[in-house]
């Protein structure tokens, strides 16, 4: 078999080789250019720590094919314990229990051939995200999509020898249809903590109370719910976890920009913007605060600077067309509510905003006064 494969590759490989370099270059673009997901150092400090890690981490995904309770929409910053430590007793079991499969998939290759495949499968495909280049997002359960299809055949391998026999294939059947139902009644189940963010963020702040990122993301569905109380709580949770958190800090900014402390928005949010510099969203808000404060040309050098970032350059649109309403620009303020819409339709600030500056009476002052975008 293993002949035949490799005869296939080597008769394809002008096919596969520039096929390869493409989706290598491609996604070598999108994690370290686009979506910024490398990470210059190795979890715990060292590639063998992050090595012990990734023991631990395997371990627990053939846990999770196994048996899959206490499941966890994120496992970043904190929620899964990094090893850093040769001492970590943990790491050591994990590191013997991999050892040990891998003897098992070397004995099925010549007993369970099929079983062996899929075992290789599984933990082939988990290399990519085993972390040899570091990754900021070192557990997630989608990374054990692709492996769980090698699991399955192995499953199937080693069972299917096992169907020869009518007294087995009696035990059998129904054991493989109530673990069947099991998991079915599983999915369904966990699919009822999908329904909306704040049931998502909540189970998994239950499951996995240290993660600084379900804190945070708890937190900003609260404030996007009316419910600042319960939205400091966790926000304040997510930075004792990570200080240096922007995306908490830029929330924890819009808290206050809310309850109308203005100077504590501020600082939150020039301390986001110092974490993280092209984060659109916190330099909005800034603008607004601004804005509010009368620093009127502070806020427009945000508003310009969020212009031309998507998806934020029409709320960025609309708040500068506010600011032009309030200081008697009107023709450029209609322009840049026009421009607004022709980015984002469906942005009711700036329709509505276009709408009072058509009814503008001679005193230059809308009868409402123009709403800010202040919340993407």
């Amino acid at each position: 078999m293993w002949a035949a494969i490799r005869g296939a590759v080597w008769e394809s490989r002008w096919l596969y080789l520039p096929m390869a370099a493409i989706g290598g270059g491609l996604a070598a673009y999108v994690l370290l250019l686009v979506r910024g997901t490398w990470q210059q150092d190795y979890h715990g400090g060292s590639l063998w720590f992050t090595l012990l890690t990734m023991a631990r981490v395997f371990s627990y995904y053939l846990r999770l094919l196994i048996l899959p309770v206490n499941l966890n929409a994120d496992y970043s910053y904190n929620a899964f314990p990094v090893t850093t430590s040769w001492a970590d007793p943990s790491a050591g079991l994990a590191v013997l229990f991999l050892a040990g499969l891998w003897y098992a998939i070397l004995v099925c290759a010549r007993i369970r051939p099929v079983a062996a495949f899929g075992g290789a499968w599984f933990f082939l495909a988990l290399l990519p995200v085993s972390q040899i280049i570091p990754h900021h997002e070192m557990v997630a359960e989608h990374y054990v999509y692709v492996p769980s299809v090698g699991f399955a055949v192995a499953v199937a391998g080693l069972f299917d020898p096992l169907l020869d026999d009518p007294l087995r294939r009696r035990v059998l059947y129904p054991a493989g249809l109530l673990v069947l139902m099991l998991l079915s009644v599983r999915t369904v189940w966990r699919n009822f903590d999908w329904r909306d963010e704040l049931t998502l963020w909540r189970k998994t702040v239950q499951t996995a109370p240290d993660s600084a990122r379900a804190r945070n993301n708890l937190g900003g569905a609260y404030l996007r719910s009316g419910q600042p109380t319960l939205a400091e709580t966790h926000l304040e949770a997510a930075l004792r976890i990570r200080p240096d958190f922007a995306s908490a800090r830029a929330n924890m900014g819009k808290l206050y920009m809310d309850r109308g402390d203005l100077d504590m928005a501020e600082r939150e949010l020039n301390t986001a913007l110092i974490l993280k510099q092209r984060d659109a969203i916190p330099r909005l808000w800034l603008g607004v605060v601004q804005a509010r404060k009368g620093e009127i040309a502070a806020a427009e050098a945000q508003f310009r600077t969020t212009m031309d970032t998507f998806p934020y350059g029409a709320y960025a649109y609309n708040n500068m067309g506010v600011l032009f309403v309030r200081t008697g620009r009107l023709a450029e303020a209609e322009s840049l509510f026009r421009e607004a819409l022709r980015l984002m339709p469906e942005l009711t600030e700036a329709r509505d905003n276009l709408a009072r500056l058509s009814r503008i009476d001679g005193s230059g002052i809308p009868p409402v006064g123009p709403g800010m975008a202040g919340t993407p």
